[in-house]
Formats: C-alpha cells, sequence, structure tokens
C-alpha cells in the first residue's frame, strides 16, 4: 500500500530545509514532508524495527504522533496492503460502494458503514478491498452483481461491492481469502427503471436498490412515478433483491409467470441477473439477491464485525461447499474489534438489532451522512502502543 503526499527519510541530524524531523530514541530522527513521491510501507515498517530493536530504546512520543494521521485506501479496482508499522491499537473504519447509479431516476442503495478498535502487531499484513460502484450493468468491485441490459422498457444496473479487511489475500471470490474476512462494509444494491418515452410501457416504475446493510441488507424495491392499472394483481414486493444475512445470502427477485426467480446471493457475493433489465446485488460479508427485472431494485449486501454483537462469525474447517457458523460474532482467528459501529446504507444504527437514525461519518469525519452515496472508502488511524 502507498500513500500520496508524505515521504520518511531517515537522517542523522535534527536539522533540515524542509519539514520537521521526529526524534526517534535519541540516535535518528525520521523526516517528512509535503511530496508528490508514494512511500511504501513496507520500507517505514523496517526502519522502525531497526531503529527500535538496534538502539533497545522506546519509540518517542514524537513518532507516535506522526502514526495518528490516518492512512487511507481509495477504491482502486485491486487489492491493497497495509503493512503494521508499529504495534498497538488502531481504529479502522471502512465504508461499502453504492449500488450502480446513473441519474435521480437510475438510483442504487448507499454503502453501509463499520468501524472498530483493534490491538495489531509490528510487521503484521492486512489486506484491504475497497468496494467500487459502477454506471453501467457490470458489478462493483468486489462482490457486487451484475445487472441486466436494455430489455422491454428499461435496463438494471450492477450492485456495488463491499469494502472489507482480510488476513489472506487472494482474487476476489477465493473462498480462503473470503473467509478470512474479519471486518465486511456492506454495498448497496443496483438501481433500474421501467418506462418508456413513447408511452408504450406501463406507466414509470423506478427501482429503490436496496441499502448496504447492519446485520442485515436491505432489501430492494420500487415506487410507482407514473401508476397504470394494468399493474394491479401482478406487482409483488418481492420483484426486488432480498437483503444478505449473517448466514446467508439474499434471495433474488422471486419469479412470476414464465419468468423464473433470479439467482440468490452468496457468501461475499451479490447475485447477478443479466436478463429482463433487472438489477444487481450489493457485495457483502453474504450477498443481496438481484431483482427480476427492470424497475425493482436489487438487495443490498450485510456487514461484518469480528466482535460485535449480533454477528456470526465463520468456522474454519468452512468450505465453499458447506459453509459453517458460530453463534460467537468473533473470527476464527480470535482477532477481535472493540468499540464498535455499524451503520446501514439508509443511515441507522446497529446493535444485535436496528436502532436509531444516527447518520454514519463522512470520509473526512468532520460531518455526517445517512448511507455513502460514492465508491467504497477505508481508514486505518492509530492510536496508542501496547
Amino acid at each position: 500500500m502507498k500513500r500520496n503526499a508524505i515521504i520518511f527519510l531517515l537522517i542523522l541530524s535534527l536539522s533540515m530545509v524542509n519539514g520537521y524531523a521526529i526524534s526517534l530514541c535519541n540516535a535518528k530522527d525520521i523526516e517528512y514532508k509535503a511530496s508528490d513521491t508514494s512511500w511504501d510501507v513496507d520500507t517505514v515498517s523496517d526502519a522502525l524495527n531497526d531503529l527500535y530493536e538496534n538502539n533497545s530504546c522506546k519509540i518517542g512520543d514524537g513518532i507516535l504522533e506522526f502514526l495518528k494521521q490516518p492512512l487511507v485506501f481509495s477504491y482502486t479496482g485491486g487489492s491493497q496492503q497495509f503493512v503494521v508499522p508499529v504495534s498497538g491499537t488502531y481504529k479502522i473504519e471502512l465504508w461499502g460502494a453504492q449500488g450502480g447509479t446513473t441519474d435521480d431516476k437510475h438510483v442504487g442503495g448507499k454503502g453501509a458503514y463499520v468501524s472498530g478498535e483493534i490491538e495489531l502487531k509490528s510487521n503484521q499484513k492486512l489486506y484491504i478491498y475497497v468496494g467500487g460502484t459502477t454506471e453501467d450493468q457490470s458489478g462493483g468491485y468486489n462482490g457486487g452483481g451484475a445487472g441486466g441490459a436494455y430489455v422491454n422498457y428499461g435496463y438494471g444496473l450492477g450492485g456495488g461491492g463491499a469494502t472489507d479487511i482480510r488476513l489472506v489475500g487472494e482474487e476476489t471470490g477465493d473462498f480462503a481469502s473470503l473467509k478470512s474476512r474479519i471486518m465486511v462494509a456492506a454495498g448497496g444494491g443496483g438501481g433500474a427503471l421501467y418506462s418508456s418515452s413513447t408511452g408504450e410501457a406501463w406507466g414509470e416504475v423506478q427501482a429503490i436498490g436496496g441499502g448496504g446493510g447492519g446485520l442485515n441488507g436491505i432489501n430492494g424495491s420500487y415506487k410507482f412515478n407514473v401508476y397504470d392499472s394494468r399493474w394491479s394483481g401482478i406487482i409483488r414486493d418481492d420483484f426486488g433483491g432480498f437483503g444478505g444475512n449473517q448466514t446467508s445470502g439474499g434471495l433474488g427477485g422471486r419469479g412470476y409467470g414464465t419468468i423464473p426467480s433470479s439467482p440468490d446471493a452468496t457468501f461475499g457475493i451479490g447475485s447477478s441477473q443479466t436478463g429482463q433489465g433487472a438489477a444487481g446485488g450489493g457485495g457483502g460479508y453474504y450477498g443481496g439477491g438481484a431483482s427480476i427485472r427492470n424497475g425493482f431494485g436489487g438487495g443490498g449486501g450485510s456487514s461484518y464485525i469480528s466482535g460485535h454483537n449480533g454477528c456470526k462469525a465463520v468456522l474454519e474447517d468452512s468450505t465453499a461447499d458447506e459453509i459453517k457458523h458460530s453463534e460467537s460474532s468473533i473470527h476464527y482467528t480470535t482477532m477481535i474489534f472493540t468499540n464498535t459501529r455499524m451503520v446501514d446504507g439508509e443511515g441507522y444504527e446497529w446493535t444485535d438489532v436496528r436502532g436509531e437514525k444516527t447518520g454514519m461519518p463522512t470520509f473526512d469525519g468532520l460531518s455526517t451522512m445517512n448511507g455513502n452515496a460514492s465508491g467504497g472508502y477505508a481508514k486505518i488511524t492509530f492510536i496508542n502502543t501496547h
């Protein structure tokens, strides 16, 4: 993982031309200053360890204050790494991505937010997967299901990807990597629209993509912008995709007439429905289901935090063909978060149940928002040493 706008230089004195130095062990200092160059955290971690071990002293207060500057991870379309520079307590915050959105009539569900504090050891490596949003039928990176191309007066968009922290870094969808997740912020389901400018369609039905969930993802739904009585007796609430939960993926939209139900979502992956102009499900701990057709939203994925009351941890001996869950929330590695928060894509706080509408922090932490209406995001902040 690289962080822009900061470089570290090992120097032997406190004097410098630009920036300022931080005294470390009264022997060597670390200078940082504005630069267009990026730095690799492995280099910094090695430098800190060398200074600490070879000088047999404690890390100075200056470097600890510097480390408290948040490290941020935006969407890249691939996995990113964080190598822990010094043992201590860290706060991790994740935002899932919004489901596919193109305009005010194709609006996906917003991404969820999770946070917590965790003890990490120097040189420990975490893999960060930041979910992507989408503006077409393709599913957002990290678990978003695909939507359907235009057919019968409308098209659907893909679901938003989840943002998660893993202990094993492999290709997205690899089960060993997916079950190593210790924190997941769910993505929202995709948007879709049924309409025609010539009046041939039965009114106008707009999908409401399900928001990324807390313990349970939010179901995709719909609304009439223009009602047509011919829908009477046909339209059903279960045409939208269902939200994922702690032990299973969301159901796909239920079928009708000769049209079969959409596929159900799976562990980490929202389901896809590339026919009927449907909307894809959001990624998550378990993904959300795709809708049955245009005009109905995809379901949001579920979120997970090891140590958060109500979560159900996957067992270590689980396989892709047989996933087992504990009644405990704690991941099989026993890595556990404290002071946890979980907020769904509609802004509601979750304990072991859905509570009040509180909103979630904006990326910069200066305000609040009711769901993340963009690509995913992650932030890691050092708090203190052990």
